[in-house]
């Protein structure tokens, strides 16, 4: 896939994982990750 921009608002020195930077970055199910995305469809 091909993008016109990217912004990059912050770099951090050691990037090991994203839910590290997330308070709370529960799993989901697949079935309530299917309901979220078909709610923004």
């Amino acid at each position: 896939e091909e993008a016109d921009d990217v912004v990059v608002v912050e770099v951090p020195e050691q990037f090991s994982a994203v839910g590290y930077h997330y308070r709370d970055f529960g799993q989901v199910t697949d079935e309530e990750a299917l309901t979220y995305l078909a709610a923004e469809g």
